[in-house]
């Protein structure tokens, strides 16, 4: 069963060409005093020479520097449902942690939980594991900045 989720795990690694690795539970809080906040900016981004399109991206801040944190993501986009579950992304030495952009036309629902998976059980638990961000936001045009809200 590890080595199947391993090879789905590589596997989304590959088609969203980042580096992904499955994440336990981890150690160190978000950084001590600061809020983690989450955004996601929509950009119009030219390919080559095609016309502009809508460019997604997240991005939380706040979080301790340089530590991986499990992830919940969730998408509503014009091609369908997008989720990732269980799915560590690291943030870097600024305590920001970015997700990889997506391409889709406003509007768009995104969810995203970043937490620690306390009882390594691969899911979200809010009543066991430490959540450092549970939060929702819709894009409804491009260019835009949305923070996204507490659910």
């Amino acid at each position: 069963m590890a080595q199947r989720r391993r090879r789905v795990v590589q596997a989304a690694a590959l088609a969203l060409g980042t580096s992904v690795v499955v994440a336990g539970s981890g150690v160190g809080p978000a950084a001590a005093g600061t809020a983690v906040t989450a955004t996601v900016t929509c950009s119009l981004v030219s390919f080559n020479g095609d016309p502009p399109r809508p460019q997604d991206r997240l991005r939380a801040t706040g979080l301790a520097p340089n530590r991986t944190y499990t992830n919940f993501f969730y998408a509503d986009l014009d091609g369908g449902v997008f989720s990732l579950d269980d799915f560590g992304f690291s943030s870097n030495g600024d305590g920001v942690l970015e997700l990889p952009s997506f391409s889709d036309e406003p509007p768009t629902y995104f969810a995203w939980t970043i937490y620690d998976d306390l009882n390594a059980n691969g899911n979200w638990d809010p009543d066991v594991d430490r959540t450092y961000l549970h939060a929702e936001g819709t894009v409804t045009a491009c260019p835009q900045t949305v923070t996204l809200s507490p659910k």
